[in-house]
């Protein structure tokens, strides 16, 4: 066994260990890091995600005690199925979020089911696209409540319908192909993340230019809200 594996193996009885108090049943019931069952790539991944969760958790200050016997099984077992397929570390972040989001009493019912689902079909550039989308938005949030309003602030609509992201700016400003961005563009549409954005005029002339629906905001938040 490589070092590496004995650490994954390990880290694996940790995470094993945290959610068996949690959900007071054995996680073998479910399915989950069972090694034997799935590659080794997705049981590492699965396993780091796991502990990610956990880690967000103690941040916060949410105890086993406290949460224990008190977790759904349904809410997190196909969080931690999906995170499986993904080895990307931001990607694994925000599933870890969503985990403890799911986990937290505070938030647990804010976590809609389809979260985990829409999130296994983003890339890594497109979960990078959103998160910085949602960190502008909180900056002019902040500016916001000091009296610093953006360009044709409308008051009578949401802030993450007014804002969003210009394709060819956006790609010159990454450094990467226009039809990358593009790309990433239309799957976040697909998604029902992003749109064209409020504004008839940008839609008119055809401007590339994606803001966040009501959904992918809140979406967005859960999947960032624990990564700093």
């Amino acid at each position: 066994m490589s070092v590496e594996e004995k650490a994954i193996e390990e880290a694996a009885n940790t995470a094993r260990h945290y959610l068996d108090e949690v959900l007071l049943s054995p996680l073998s019931e479910y399915g989950l890091f069972l090694k034997e069952k799935v590659s080794y790539w997705r049981f590492k991944n699965q396993v780091t995600t796991a502990i990610k969760a956990r880690a967000f958790l103690e941040k916060k200050g949410v105890s086993v005690e406290s949460i224990r016997g008190k977790v759904s099984a349904e809410a997190i077992v196909p969080l931690l199925e999906a995170s499986s397929e993904t080895g990307d570390p931001s990607l694994s972040d925000m599933f870890a979020s969503l985990i403890a989001g799911a986990m937290s009493p505070d938030s647990a019912v804010l976590i809609h089911p389809s979260y985990g689902k829409v999130l296994n079909q983003l890339s890594a550039l497109d979960g990078f696209i959103i998160h910085e989308l949602y960190k502008s938005l909180l900056l002019h949030q902040n500016n916001l409540e000091k009296g610093v309003k953006p360009d044709k602030y409308n008051e009578n609509l949401s802030l993450h319908r007014q804002l969003g992201f210009d394709e060819v700016k956006l790609s010159e400003g990454l450094n990467r192909p226009v039809d990358q961005v593009h790309i990433c563009f239309q799957n976040l549409i697909r998604l029902g993340i992003c749109d064209e954005g409020h504004d008839f005029l940008n839609r008119a002339n055809k401007v590339a230019r994606i803001s966040f629906t009501d959904y992918g905001f809140e979406f967005v938040k859960r999947c960032t809200e624990n990564i700093k």
